[in-house]
């Protein structure tokens, strides 16, 4: 079984007992070391959920060094200055990481907002369509590269692969007058100059209006991306809370719960394997959980892992509106699965939604928004393809029931 801390606050507790059937993939045992449930990345998932991707990934811990330029075009001629993002956009995204990695990450943005750099062709030439290509996307890096590099008292040092990279992340911010410049997207390779320069871990582009848009947790979904986590929404169309509603900023930058997973922060060095129980076997246990979005809570563990096999697992963590998720429209215990063998974009993370009786009162987009366990409305829920069952839930003097 596992304990929950409550919804209301971190210090009252609701017990939710939790059962594993003989479904359980891996038998004899049933608390092991976690490292048993640390599924590793999957090479030929693109930005697989495994831990230990290999794919030059911009750093998750520590300090993650960052450069931030600003492009116009011949058609799209911006004479004024870039806006001041430094005020109060950076700033903001900067927070959200340190509130989110409880301190592990510190993201530090040199900030050149002194000019445009001039692109050589215009704008509507990029051919910036959901459908452009990586070749494509890296002639427009390029290009923003050679006009930085261009300009007088602009230098950068020959660093490769040796002894760079120069930075982590680039972020390349077109003009708003450049329409043609339609959509934020990072690149999956590193970025180099012409002359073979190794400038930055991963290169963002940014769109013309989405900062203005989406605020500064765009800066905060791509720049997960360079930490090579995956799109939780459809790729190449589809509803953006079709798989995982509106729980983690890399399903949905403006959702009401944006804060990471559980095992994205897992993933990513910011729990500590003590704070995730791992089950691999058959029978009950008994957990206490604390909110995903702080650290500590009356709870040491938040998140119980349950390995249903050598890619996937089912995942357990508590979701309260502390921190990052201030603004959360639900509170509970939030059920999920994860594939490691699932690329980016194809639904590597599914929400299990333990009220789907509510879909019919709300938009598609919102459907799961009550997905959690919680004393408000359902306090069991069943997954017999996980061979997992819950059991009695005890919350506030109230006690209800799961069994396996």
């Amino acid at each position: 079984m596992f304990i929950a801390s409550s919804f209301r606050s971190p210090r009252q507790l609701a017990f939710f007992p939790f059962a594993l059937s003989a479904a359980s993939a891996i038998p004899n045992g049933r608390q092991p070391d976690s490292s048993a449930c640390k599924l590793p990345a999957v090479p030929a998932a693109h930005y697989s959920e495994g831990h230990g991707v290999k794919f030059d990934c911009a750093p998750s811990f520590g300090t993650m060094r960052a450069k931030m330029i600003f492009v116009d075009f011949p058609d799209a001629i911006d004479r004024g200055i870039p806006p001041p993002l430094d005020r109060n956009e950076i700033p903001a995204a900067v927070d959200w990481f340190r509130n989110s990695s409880f301190g592990s990450l510190n993201l530090q943005i040199d900030f050149d907002g002194s000019r445009y750099y001039r692109m050589p062709r215009p704008s509507t030439s990029y051919s910036f369509e959901r459908n452009l290509t990586a070749e494509t996307h890296q002639k427009y890096m390029d290009h923003a590269l050679d006009a930085w590099l261009a300009f007088p008292n602009v230098t950068v040092p020959h660093v490769t692969s040796t002894n760079g990279p120069l930075v982590d992340v680039l972020y390349i911010v077109p003009t708003r007058k450049a329409s043609a410049i339609t959509f934020t997207t990072t690149s999956s390779i590193p970025v180099h100059t012409t002359r073979g320069h190794y400038v930055a871990r991963k290169g963002v582009t940014l769109g013309h209006e989405d900062l203005k848009l989406w605020g500064p947790r765009l800066l905060n979904h791509e720049t997960g991306h360079a930490m090579c986590l995956p799109d939780l929404y459809p790729l190449p169309v589809g509803c953006t809370q079709k798989y995982v509603g509106n729980w983690d900023l890399m399903a949905n930058t403006g959702g009401h719960s944006p804060d990471f997973f559980a095992w994205h922060k897992w993933k990513l060095g910011w729990l500590l394997d003590s704070e995730v129980d791992c089950i691999i076997g058959t029978g009950s246990t008994t957990h206490t959980l604390s909110p995903v979005e702080i650290m500590g809570g009356g709870a040491h563990t938040k998140a119980v892992v349950v390995r249903h096999n050598s890619t996937t697992v089912f995942v357990v963590e508590v979701r309260s509106n502390l921190g990052n998720n201030h603004g959360a429209y639900s509170q509970g215990v939030l059920l999920y699965m994860v594939a490691t063998d699932v690329e980016t974009g194809k639904g590597p993370v599914r929400v299990l939604d333990a009220n789907p009786g509510l879909k019919g009162e709300r938009c598609e987009s919102d459907w799961l928004d009550d997905a959690p366990l919680s004393l408000e409305r359902a306090t069991s829920f069943t997954a017999e393809e996980w061979g997992v069952t819950n059991m009695p839930c005890v919350g506030g003097g109230v006690e209800q029931g799961i069994r396996g």
